[in-house]
């Protein structure tokens, strides 16, 4: 039964391409039920072949079949699927998250030793009165259980509020019930625990290595103990910190480059205006009339979203090298309303004639295509028709940045073409307006087409250039403000640690601190003696943390064909915030011991 439905499903999607209309492309998805032991390979060739019969102008697209099971997270980058995920920003998430939770595990178990070093005397007057390391061991892990069930519930009560706001920030449509997430939290009662026992554990640890005799005459360890804690943490986290910071920059300076430059053309100032079954000729030439239009061209709006009408090219001098290339029909104003750069030849003329409705036009990548050194009057043949090159255009990013750019060819039909009727009275008509004069621009094309009666059969679009830069790049944008969210937070935990470090530093040296003032030292001179390690542990955790963002970055940036240089200055920047968020953090704790009156710190306590 399942080899008679894959023998249904191909001739199915034969039966289609007959019917189909080239002119009127449907877009659907194609399930395939395979036989068992069935050779994927296989069936992507019959369906190729078929494929291939079947396109006799255009080159045949190459078809390939991809499991249903890693539909969502693996083909983001198949056109005419919206809504997909990717894998490579699960990987992001995953990463960014696992960052901060380590980041808040060390800050916990740093804080609450902090707490517990002025706890020794009382710990250890038990341990004398008899208390076991059993018990010790067991108090401190009930401690740590109470404080992760409290530190849960609140994370719960949390996570309610902040869903709508992060769904309405990200435009996500994520959701939490207990009854449909309960393997989340079996995870997050797994994931308590084992904080519960890595805390306990390590409390345990750091308690009982403590002298006893030490702990009796002085509330603080020996300058060796919690070295760890002291160093290693802290460099730990400003190291993550760093990283961050050096990647969200990094990923910010592609999403400018792609919306904002690079792009090859000027979209700025432009009006699209779609139309169905009306012939625009009399509402262009009035329209061109007016001094706040400036120009106006026929032909696919830009950034194009994709296109089927893809054609096979080659020379008639070697008709043996085919090129499949994008097939753009513009009028002679296309060209210049975009502003794309000719580099040879000339663009179309202004009047149609014989010879000139065959003109052809490349970009520069077609041209390397068909290895022509001198494509200024080469002849070419573009699937059943002959042309003549005139022109050749810099290469323009028609297309989203994370495709290759492709070979294209610009032609303006003539009344013979299959394409003329339809060229004629479809598709877009591209109106760049004088800057600064939008709305009266708007006015006016409204005024024209209540006048033409024509109103109904077109669709203006104000905002077409930022509305299709929020389809082509709205996700890049988003995990943008995530990673940028994510990076805040990272910042607040790592400066809790940071406070929980200075602590750690100035308690021990608060008789010391007396003693310096006393002595005559400047609160300057103090806040240098305890903040100079930090200065070193900042340049440690800095510099470690450059060799890993740079391949992060250089990795991801290759998902996109064209990506901008990593600069120098996205390091430089990261490095400067790190350094002044760390300084500003300890300098507050800092402050306060040593503008702390010497009086009270040499009191004994």
């Amino acid at each position: 039964p399942n080899l008679i439905i894959q023998n249904k499903a191909l001739k199915l999607y034969n039966t289609i391409i007959e019917k189909n209309d080239p002119f009127n492309t449907r877009y659907f998805q194609t399930y395939l039920l395979l036989a068992e032991n069935t050779v994927k390979k296989v069936v992507e060739g019959k369906i190729n072949a078929i494929s291939k019969k079947k396109h006799t102008i255009r080159l045949p697209p190459n078809y390939t079949l991809q499991n249903l099971t890693h539909v969502h997270l693996y083909s983001n980058d198949v056109r005419g699927r919206n809504n997909n995920g990717s894998i490579t920003k699960l990987m992001i998430y995953a990463v960014i998250g696992f960052s901060i939770f380590i980041i808040s595990l060390l800050n916990f178990i740093l804080l609450y030793t902090a707490i517990s070093k002025r706890r020794l005397r009382e710990i250890t007057i038990r341990k004398i009165n008899g208390l076991s390391d059993y018990d010790l061991f067991k108090m401190l892990v009930i401690e740590s259980l109470i404080l992760c069930s409290i530190a849960g519930g609140l994370a719960f009560i949390l996570l309610q509020l902040s869903i709508p706001i992060f769904n309405d920030y990200t435009k996500s449509n994520l959701y939490f019930e207990i009854q449909h997430n309960f393997a989340f939290l079996i995870y997050v009662l797994l994931l308590l625990i084992m904080i519960v026992i890595i805390s306990g554990c390590y409390f345990y640890y750091y308690i009982k290595k403590q002298n006893i005799i030490q702990a009796l005459n002085s509330n603080h360890p020996k300058k060796h103990q919690n070295s760890f804690l002291k160093n290693n943490t802290i460099v730990f986290q400003l190291s993550i910190v760093s990283f961050m910071i050096i990647f969200s920059l990094g990923y910010y300076k592609q999403l400018d480059y792609m919306m904002n430059t690079g792009n090859g053309f000027n979209s700025e100032d432009m009006l699209l205006l779609e139309r169905r079954n009306w012939d625009a000729t009399t509402f262009i030439q009035e329209l061109n009339k007016e001094t706040s239009i400036e120009s106006i061209g026929i032909g696919h709006h830009l950034p194009h979203k994709g296109s089927s009408m893809v054609y096979s090219v080659n020379t008639l001098e070697n008709p043996d090298k085919i090129v499949g290339m994008e097939y753009f029909v513009v009028d002679d104003n296309y060209i210049p309303t975009y502003e794309i750069k000719v580099l040879e030849g000339a663009n179309f003329p202004k009047k149609l004639t014989a010879r000139s409705s065959d003109d052809i036009i490349l970009n520069e990548t077609a041209v390397k295509l068909l290895g022509l050194k001198n494509p200024i009057g080469e002849r070419i043949k573009t699937g059943t028709h002959k042309g003549i090159i005139i022109g050749v255009i810099e290469d323009f990013k028609f297309e989203s940045f994370y495709k290759p750019l492709r070979p294209l060819f610009l032609r303006v039909s003539k009344p013979t073409d299959v394409f003329y009727k339809i060229q004629s009275k479809n598709g877009d008509i591209n109106i760049k307006y004088k800057h600064g004069e939008k709305e009266k621009a708007l006015q006016l094309i409204n005024t024209y087409l209540e006048k033409l009666q024509k109103n109904k059969n077109v669709h203006l679009d104000p905002n077409h250039f930022d509305v299709l830069m929020n389809e082509i790049y709205g996700p890049d944008k988003i995990l943008q403000k995530i990673i940028l969210f994510f990076t805040f937070i990272a910042i607040f935990i790592a400066s809790l640690g940071l406070i929980g470090m200075s602590l750690f530093k100035t308690q021990p040296k608060t008789k010391e601190i007396g003693i310096r003032k006393v002595n005559g030292a400047t609160i300057k001179e103090i806040l240098f003696m305890l903040n100079k390690n930090y200065i070193k542990w900042i340049l440690f955790a800095y510099l470690s943390s450059i060799p890993l963002a740079y391949v992060a970055l250089n990795k991801w940036l290759e998902n996109f064909a064209y990506k901008t240089a990593i600069s120098w200055w996205i390091f430089a920047i990261a490095g400067f915030m790190t350094f002044v968020i760390t300084l500003l953090t300890v300098s507050w704790q800092s402050y306060i011991a040593a503008t702390r009156n010497p009086v009270e710190s040499l009191r004994d306590e």
